[in-house]
């Protein structure tokens, strides 16, 4: 699976794949969320559809 891994973080000893960042213990989650590729921003629009029923 470590081919699937685009980014992640860990404390103490590197994983068996070799891949991520290492961080020091007690990060906050803002550090983490970083480190770990994982600080997106959740945003919300409208949404209009239209369906069609062809029969």
């Amino acid at each position: 699976m470590a081919h699937q891994i685009e980014t992640m973080a860990y404390v103490g000893a590197t994983p068996w794949h070799g891949l991520g960042n290492q961080l020091t213990q007690q990060q906050p989650i803002e550090v983490w969320a970083q480190q770990a590729g994982m600080d997106w921003r959740i945003e919300s629009s409208p949404l209009t559809a239209l369906t069609i029923t062809i029969r």
